[in-house]
Formats: C-alpha cells, sequence, structure tokens
C-alpha cells in the first residue's frame, strides 16, 4: 500500500486535529490558550500512555534538520521533541505534516537598529562591520588595525 504525504499548515491543522490535554502533568507545554498542555513526554508513564493510545492519533513533535520543528503524524522516534494526541484520527494510509518555522524574517525583535542581529542578517561584509563597531565601540578587521601606542605592548 502506498503511502500519501499530505502537508498542513498549523491553523490547518489546529482546526482538523484537536488536542488532548496532558492529564499526567500539569506543566505540560503546547498549552492551549488558558488550559493545560497537551505535550506528552518521551519517557516514562506519558510515554506509556502515548503508546497505548491508536497509532493514527498520535502525533510525533521533530527537531528538523533545517532548524525548524516539525509534527509529523504517528508514532516517531529519531529526532522527536515530544507527543501530542488528537481526539480525531488521521486518515488510513496518509502521512501528515505540519511545518513549524522556529524563527522567520520579520520577527517582532528584528526591528531594523535594535536588538542583536544574526550573522545571516548581513547582506554585505559592510554592514556586518558596522554592526560589530557599533557593538564593540572598534572598528573590525585588520585594516582597521589600531595605531595607538597605548593599545600596543611589547613582547
Amino acid at each position: 500500500m502506498t503511502e500519501t504525504f499530505k502537508e498542513l499548515s498549523e491553523d490547518e491543522f489546529d482546526a482538523l486535529y484537536p488536542l488532548a490535554p496532558n492529564h499526567l502533568n500539569p506543566g505540560a507545554g503546547w498549552a492551549l490558550g488558558e488550559g493545560r498542555g497537551c505535550l506528552f513526554q518521551t519517557y516514562g508513564a506519558e510515554l506509556d500512555f502515548v503508546r497505548r493510545q491508536d497509532p493514527r492519533a498520535i502525533w510525533t513533535l521533530l527537531d528538523g534538520d533545517d532548524g525548524n520543528q516539525r509534527l509529523v503524524s504517528g508514532y516517531h522516534f529519531v529526532n522527536r521533541i515530544g507527543y501530542l494526541i488528537s481526539t480525531v484520527p488521521a486518515p488510513e494510509g496518509v502521512t501528515i505534516e505540519v511545518r513549524i518555522p522556529m524563527q522567520t524574517e520579520g520577527d517582532a525583535d528584528d526591528i531594523p537598529g535594535q536588538g542583536a542581529e544574526r550573522i545571516g542578517d548581513f547582506t554585505t561584509r559592510e554592514r556586518a562591520e558596522e554592526v560589530y563597531a557599533r557593538i564593540t565601540g572598534r572598528p573590525y578587521g585588520p585594516r582597521h588595525e589600531s595605531t595607538s601606542k597605548q593599545e600596543r605592548k611589547p613582547l
């Protein structure tokens, strides 16, 4: 039998697959509003509970190789962060994936001229050197080495 692959947005997933709260851990993550969290741990009593569920109702939160996370239908072991249980099972023969970006352009913290900039944010070397100078208070690189005798110490 051939598996069908389907990708959903987070909003589509939320609408189609309501989640059961984690009744074993009052401090569980993945809380919906003011309610209890829905994320189940990958060990102990929480894992035992997950493994007793309908496999089509299990969703594995995975750490992706691209820095993002993925929520994939079914029970998976490699790169798992935790598990979710939906009250509606995924269709038979369908693998569903939800991409969960961990960082996007235009994050609230990315206000030009404020906050930290990441290495990948620089479009030119000059811009990177400008930010370095702003942070450290001194120019960057060998072409900007200090000529001040006070800063040079004999060997």
